[in-house]
């Protein structure tokens, strides 16, 4: 008789799953990922050794939320437990396959269309007024402009909190203030709440073996669709054939470029706080293309 192979993961994640093989696979920064092969078929399996509470509940429901716009490929959230998740396995495309041509405009559409699905407000695209971006706890309290909502709700948190963790210089503080006095001003034209992936950068893009553009990894809200892109530019994994082709759908208010600082603030600032990694030159080069 063949004994089940046993497997380090919260019981309440493989219970009934039948594992029949586990395998880590990349996952990102933070998390645990696993294919785990089941007698029906591979499913994924992510979980933390630290967890942080809300998190994964806050991962799928983003990863429902984009589903129901019927735009852009998400894997289905098969279980959710606070202990991790299951999600539809998703074949990867093979190392060094970059993509065709077709597939990064069909991303940019797609993208374009996700961004068209409107919210009423700024922030939560539900009741929940918690969001996370990595670990990060967000405050996603709706609000009725993309100012109070990035500016006031996250940017100016994330920059206090990176001066007391000491990853960030405290003269900053006073470039940061006069930001969000000029909130209304650097935040641009009044656009709709659009359905952001809201942590869209190239790492949470999943190339897969269909030579389609999968999102993972969500941080989902409503939001100003000018900071998905300024995500996509600021470790670069995208062709410029995402942009052409997104912009032909959806074009961009004036003043776009200028405003690609503004949205790569959180981002940078997220880094700063979570890994401790020195960003101060990087925010502050930004915070001077603003004007501050």
């Amino acid at each position: 008789m063949l004994v089940p192979p046993r497997f380090d993961l919260p019981a309440e994640l493989t219970d009934g799953l039948d594992v029949q093989s586990l395998r880590p696979v990349h996952g990102g920064l933070i998390a645990q990922v696993y294919r785990a092969q089941t007698a029906t078929g591979p499913v994924c399996i992510k979980t933390m050794n630290t967890l942080t509470d809300g998190l994964f509940a806050n991962e799928a429901r983003g990863l429902r939320a984009l589903a129901q716009t019927g735009t852009v490929p998400v894997p289905a959230v098969l279980r959710e437990r606070a202990t991790g998740l299951v999600l539809q396995w998703v074949e990867p495309a093979p190392p060094g396959f970059s993509g065709s041509a077709e597939a990064s405009e069909r991303f940019g559409r797609e993208l374009a269309a996700m961004h068209a699905h409107h919210g009423q407000r700024f922030g939560s695209v539900d009741d929940s007024a918690t969001g996370h971006l990595g670990v990060l706890p967000l405050d996603l309290t709706p609000t009725d402009t993309w100012a109070e909502s990035f500016l006031r709700a996250r940017v100016w948190p994330l920059v206090h909190r990176a001066v007391r963790q000491e990853h960030l210089d405290p003269a900053v503080l006073p470039r940061v203030d006069e930001l969000v006095q000029r909130a209304d001003e650097v935040c641009g034209p009044v656009e709709p709440p659009a359905t952001l992936h809201g942590d869209l950068w190239h790492g949470n893009v999943l190339h897969a073996q269909d030579d389609r553009r999968w999102m993972v990894d969500p941080s989902t809200q409503f939001g100003h669709r000018e900071m998905d892109l300024a995500f996509m530019r600021l470790f670069a994994g995208f062709d410029e054939r995402v942009f052409a082709a997104y912009a032909e759908v959806a074009p961009l208010a004036e003043g776009c470029r200028e405003r690609v600082a503004l949205h790569q603030l959180l981002p940078l600032l997220a880094n700063a706080v979570m890994f401790g990694h020195s960003c101060q030159a990087s925010i502050s080069e930004r915070l001077s293309r603003l004007g501050v």
